[in-house]
């Protein structure tokens, strides 16, 4: 789930969709999501001395941004 490959998420949506688990599918689409919009989490940007962008500050901003 915390992957930053695309090709990982894509196979992770399948075992996620599992019976028992699929409650996890849900978190892990908001992580495909986050990774599909900026190719990366932006969220460690500021730790790892990365720079982001004016649209991955609007989303850190954003309530919904955190887990």
């Amino acid at each position: 789930m915390h992957s930053e490959s695309k090709r990982l998420h894509a196979q992770a949506v399948t075992l996620f969709s599992l019976p028992g688990i699929e409650d996890n599918l849900r978190f892990k689409l908001r992580h495909q999501a986050i990774v599909d919009r900026f190719n990366r989490y932006p969220h460690g940007n500021a730790l790892l001395g990365g720079e982001s962008g004016s649209g991955a500050l609007a989303f850190l901003s954003e309530p919904e941004s955190a887990f």
